[in-house]
Order: structure tokens, then sequence, then C-alpha cells
């Protein structure tokens, strides 16, 4: 048996996911045996034999498809119904908490009950049928990974006078993709198959530390003064370099050891045209380059992104970039422009600065609480440990104090690079894994011992496996978990804080 996915009729959203995911796949037509298949992915409706599938899901299959083709292949009616947000802590398939604002009109298959709504609807379902199971979410549901708008959020904070806002991704698109992973793993557990996937962190590692740092206006004794807590810290960092301010003095990047130089901009705005963000980018680059550097990456100002942005970054041939404008707090993804997948990609950080804890009342001291949380919550969650600041904020003690934390907790530090570079083997790994008399046969095609498979069973065992000798070291499950005192109805609403921070947001962008 394999334990491969199937996916007929693919879509960019489905196989981003399923990248991201790092489970095996493969693209198939109606011809092939789709028996072999332990779950398939119907992408849409295009040219489907209604026979075919109902004989592959009535025999025990599972398939993961929209309303549409839902409708069209297996009957399922659906309505049209606006949802503000996704919210819950108890769903029994899901099994691990989730919020994000949604905001869309969504067509919700007849008989849903997973996946809860603000109004305390559903818009998931999981029908049995046979032998087999049908998992149907609404057709633009799964999209919202590339979803483009942005908003004002608040940041939910046990510490300070207020909690932190930013303006970040509508949309938690880490949340959609937990919960596409959690119901690739439910099915394949629930036909008795372990979950094999690529394991996220390089060499097996169970997580990671990045540090972004935006150099806009620093002085030299503030940038000098960081780069000394994390020289003593031994903590790699990205800097995005805001060019034209320190196009005289870039020579004190060339002073630091275990660092990465990339490009924030040359002058601090975003441009609504292609041209004019590439060419920003390119004086930025020219100036780099003339103090030695090669940027393999960039950062734009304030996290804003839009797709001429996205554009420009491709031409200028980053590997990354970084905006949480578009992602935030998420494993590494591409974002969709034109209808064609960008090549470079997103590395995330959790939004929340030092400067904006600092406007919610927040204490050097709440801070390091604050960021203590943020840190436990991501190896909980197996999500990499991306924060980020700018020189000019200070608070260096904080950063001491985390980066100690950090290095108590085993964790090694990476750039931004190193882990681009690494995304992009990922990527890149072939492998075609099978059950066969209770083993897993692997099938790489070169073992390699950066790249790691993560396999779970479901009596709960997870375990990680180095793919160039088959070691296994367990694991214990994810344990995605909300903040106590966490309220989505209070995160969601647009209060006159919000508005009064949004006003400051333009005022600075006007003022640089």
């Amino acid at each position: 048996m394999k334990l491969s996915a199937g996916i007929l009729n693919s879509e960019p959203h489905w196989i981003e996911l399923l990248n991201q995911s790092g489970v095996s796949f493969h693209e198939i037509n109606i011809n092939n045996d789709l028996s072999s298949y332990p779950l398939i992915i119907l992408g849409n409706k295009r040219n489907i034999k209604k026979n075919i599938f109902n004989k592959y899901i009535s025999e025990g299959g599972s398939v993961i498809t929209g309303t549409s083709a839902a409708k069209e292949v297996f009957n399922i009616s659906f309505k049209r119904r606006f949802i503000e947000y996704i919210y819950s802590h108890d769903d029994e398939v899901i099994n691990i908490p989730y919020y994000s604002n949604i905001k869309s009109s969504l067509q919700i298959p007849e008989g849903a009950k997973y996946i809860k709504c603000n109004d305390d609807s559903s818009l998931l379902l999981i029908k049995e049928i046979d032998k087999g199971t049908l998992v149907v979410f609404p057709d633009n549901f799964l999209k919202l990974i590339f979803f483009e708008k942005s908003r004002r959020k608040l940041f939910h904070s046990n510490y300070g006078k207020e909690f932190p806002s930013e303006k970040v991704s509508f949309v938690d698109k880490q949340t959609i993709h937990n919960i596409f992973l959690r119901i690739l793993e439910y099915l394949f557990h629930k036909k008795n198959l372990p979950f094999v996937r690529l394991w996220h962190f390089p060499d097996g590692q169970k997580n990671i530390f990045g540090f972004r740092i935006d150099t806009d206006f620093a002085s030299d004794d503030e940038i000098k003064n960081l780069y000394s807590v994390l020289n003593e810290n031994k903590i790699k960092a990205t800097w995005f370099v805001e060019t034209k301010s320190h196009e005289n003095n870039l020579s004190i990047f060339k002073e630091f050891d275990n660092q990465e130089i990339a490009l924030h901009c040359y002058e601090h705005k975003l441009y609504k045209a292609t041209n004019s963000n590439l060419n920003d980018i390119e004086k930025g680059i020219s100036i780099l380059k003339s103090a030695g550097f090669i940027p393999s990456g960039y950062a734009s100002p304030f996290g804003e992104w839009n797709s001429s942005l996205a554009l420009a970054v491709d031409k200028a041939q980053f590997l990354y970039s970084s905006e949480f404008g578009y992602v935030y707090d998420s494993l590494p993804v591409h974002s969709l422009v034109n209808n064609k997948k960008s090549k470079s990609l997103q590395i995330s950080v959790h939004p929340i600065s030092v400067g904006r804890l600092n406007i919610a009342g927040h204490s050097d001291s709440d801070m390091i609480k604050y960021y203590s949380d943020i840190i436990n919550e991501k190896i909980n969650s197996y999500l990499p440990v991306f924060l980020y600041t700018h020189p000019a904020q200070k608070r260096f003690e904080v950063f001491d104090s985390l980066f100690k934390k950090i290095n108590e907790l085993n964790i090694s530090s990476i750039t931004f690079n190193e882990y681009a570079l690494w995304w992009k083997l990922r990527e890149a790994f072939w492998w075609n894994p099978e059950m066969e008399d209770g083993r897993i046969i692997y099938n790489q095609e070169i073992a390699d011992k950066r790249i790691w498979f993560h396999k779970s069973f479901k009596d709960g065992r997870n375990y990680l496996v180095n793919s160039e000798n088959l070691s296994e070291t367990e694991i214990g499950r994810r344990r995605i978990e909300f903040p106590p005192g966490f309220n989505p109805e209070y995160i969601n609403k647009f209060s006159f804080n919000l508005f009064k921070q949004e006003l400051i947001y333009h005022y600075r962008k006007l003022k640089y």
C-alpha cells in the first residue's frame, strides 16, 4: 500500500499545502489505479467519472475535495453563508485548537459538523460512505493560504496594559495549514496506517531559532550594541539593511561574525507598481554589493506585501522574502501571483516587536515573559521560533535574556538564508513511501542526512527518522494551545485603540 496521496485535477493551493506539509503525493489521472492510494484529493470536477470515484470510496478509499466537485460526484448539496472567523478548542476530529479571521462567503456542505464558526455553525463535512470516508471543504476555504489582504490585529498578551497590535495578513495561514495537515493525519490513521511526511527542520532538530533585524534609521551604536548581545550569546541573525541611511557606514556590518546581511530597502516605502518596487530593490542591492555583500533575501518596509512587490522580488531573483503582511508565525510558504507560484519563499516571523509591546504598556520584564510564552508556544506546536526587532528600539537586555533561554533550551540558531536553502532542498527531495509487511519502505531517490522523516501512529506515538540511516528518535505530539484567557470576540473586534494605532502607522509612513 502506498503511503502517498494521489491528487487529481490539481490546483495551486492543494499543491502548496501538500508541499508545505511534507506529505508524499503523486499527480494522477482517472485512468490510474486509484485503489493503490489510501487517499485521493479531487481538485475540481473537471472530466470526472462518477462511477470510478464511487467505487473507490465504497471499497474503503478516502477522498478530500471541495463543495463543487462533491456536488457533481457525490451529490452533496451546499448553501452559501458569510463566515466572520473560525474558532474552536474542542473539535473532536481536528483535535487542535484553531482561530483565524475569514470574513468570506463560503459554500458550506450540507451536514457539516466540523471546523466551528463564529455563529456556532460548522463548515467541514466528514461523511462515511460504505467502507470509505469523504471530506468536503468549502471551495474557497483552503485557497485562503493565498489571501492577499492585511489588517491591523490584536495579539493576545497576559502582560502589560493592553494587547499589542500589528498590521499583518488578514488570514492566519498557518491555521489553515494546521487544519489541512490534521485532516491528512486523521484519514491515514483511520485506515490504521502510519502518517509519514518530511520533517520541517534541518538535521532532525526539534526546533530552530531565527532572528530578523530591520535596521531602519538605527545609529552605529545601536547596531553595535545589538550585535554585541548576539555575539556574546553565539546567536546567528539576519540583518535586513535599509540602505539609504546606512549607505556611508556599511563597513560596520563587515565586522560581524556568523551573521547574514540581507536587503530591507533603499527608500523606506512600498510602491503599488512592480517597476517602482524593483527600482528601489535594485538600488539597494547595488549599494550592498558595492560594500561586498550579495543579499539573498529581502524584507519590505513596514512588513507590507502586495502582488507587485512579489513580482519584483522574483525578478530580482531573491531566494526568499519576509513580510508579515502576507504571512506570520508559519512554516515557509510560496505566494501566488497571477495564478503562478512565486519562486521566492516567504520566511515568516512573529510580528510583534519590542516597540509594539512598549506602545501596549509592557515593561522590560513583561516583554521577556511575553516572548518566553511565544517561544514555548512555538516549541510545543513544532513551529520555528522566529522573532524580530529594530536596533533603534533598543531593549538589548530583553534579548540578552531571551537568547540565554534559547541556548538553555538547546535550540540552534539559523539564518534566514540557511533555512530557505534547506527548505528548497526539502521541496526537491523525491521519495515514494509504501507499507510492506507492516514495515515502512521510504523509497527515497538519494538519502540525505539533512532530511528527516516524521511518522505518527494512531496510538499517539511520534518519531523522527534519519533519511540516511533510518535511525529513529521518539518525540511527543504537537501541543497547540490557546493562551489563558484567549477571547476570539475581543481579538476580532476593531476597537478605538486599533483605529488610533492605524492612524499612527499611516503617519509614520508619510513621515518616512
